[in-house]
């Protein structure tokens, strides 16, 4: 990539998260997910909201919150989705595969965690 192009990412995430600004019941909320998906993308070595929150300059407290209680619209965000995925890989031959996986924690050091969850999807084309 080049620098031009790498100094536009920061633009075009903005761009990509205000396409979900309505599935926020706040404007706060929707300021915490730009900082929890930043972090994502990050080079924070641990993703985790104590790690991402203290590298963007807020509490680690707040972005437990977002995650834990913040309100927002799920069907809408699964929605918009899958309106962005059908413009932007609408294609004659595409062939769309999501597939659910998941694993299940074992051994001492994962005691009381869930299934672990992953999503992979594919698109096929000519």
């Amino acid at each position: 990539m080049t620098l031009k192009q790498i100094a536009s990412l920061g633009k075009e995430l903005a761009k990509f998260l205000a396409l979900f600004m309505g599935c926020f019941r706040s404007r706060p909320g929707f300021g915490l997910l730009q900082v929890y998906v930043r972090g994502l993308l990050s080079k924070v070595q641990r993703k985790n909201i104590e790690a991402i929150a203290l590298e963007f300059g807020k509490a680690p407290r707040t972005l437990q919150r977002f995650v834990e209680s913040i309100k927002w619209e799920e069907t809408q965000v699964r929605d918009q989705c899958q309106q962005l995925v059908a413009r932007e890989h609408a294609h004659g031959e595409a062939i769309g595969c999501l597939d659910e996986s998941g694993t299940a924690k074992s051994g001492r050091h994962t005691v009381g965690a869930g299934r672990q969850w992953l999503l992979s999807a594919i698109q096929q084309t000519r």
